[in-house]
């Protein structure tokens, strides 16, 4: 597994890669680092807005699955210009897709994360590991219309 010496190591300015501490306030300063990494790369607005929105579910996710444990953060460009955003967490489970709720208080209506990762993405998948997995999306940039989902509502491993 990754291990909090390397809090935050960046090769290239086409990577984001960042080990933490689990914790709920994660998904606001990993936007924030995202923004930081992302502005060389002059992304509109709409693939930003969709970069935050998966990354938030996806770790969300992460933080749930793994309180209070190390989590990893990558987020790079791929050779065909896609983005790519995976978290890494040490649990045993596969994020699955679950009915949304739509009962009950607006703050308790779960079930949403991965349909919104799969509406905002080109791909995304589950990698497991020796220690754990890594769950990843690609968004395409560009308007909306030129993004494909995978018609395959499930993760690809």
């Amino acid at each position: 597994p990754p291990s909090p010496e390397n809090a935050v190591t960046t090769p290239s300015d086409d990577v984001l890669d960042y080990t933490c501490v689990a914790a709920a306030t994660l998904a606001a300063e990993v936007r924030i680092l995202l923004d930081l990494r992302t502005a060389a790369w002059r992304l509109d607005a709409g693939t930003l807005s969709d970069l935050h929105i998966v990354a938030t579910e996806l770790i969300t996710n992460a933080v749930r699955e793994t309180p209070d444990r190390t989590i990893r953060i990558h987020c790079s460009r791929t050779p065909a210009n896609l983005i790519r955003v995976g978290i890494w967490d040490g649990g045993a489970g596969a994020p699955k897709y679950v009915a949304p709720s739509l009962t009950g208080s607006f703050d308790d209506n779960g079930g949403w994360a991965l349909h919104l990762v799969r509406a905002l993405s080109a791909r995304f998948g589950i990698d497991p590991t020796t220690h754990g997995k890594w769950v990843w999306a690609e968004l395409a940039q560009g308007p909306k219309g030129n993004r494909r989902p995978d018609p395959n509502p499930s993760p690809t491993r």
